[in-house]
């Protein structure tokens, strides 16, 4: 669930021994534990850079 919300076709088995996703993607600030599958914290979900009807969120500057 985790790879599909990252939604990075890029991704290969170094990416992701190695790879972090910090605390603005969570609601508590931090992913629930591992066995709180139905916690909204663990899968992250927050700030992904697209809005809930998949799109991208295109960042427009600030006049």
């Amino acid at each position: 669930m985790w790879i599909k919300a990252l939604r990075r076709e890029d991704l290969t088995d170094t990416k992701m021994k190695y790879g972090r996703i910090c605390s603005r993607h969570f609601h508590s600030g931090k992913p629930a534990a591992l066995k709180d599958t139905t916690h909204p914290d663990w899968v992250p979900s927050k700030n992904m850079g697209y809005n809930v009807t998949g799109k991208k969120i295109r960042k427009v500057s600030a006049l």
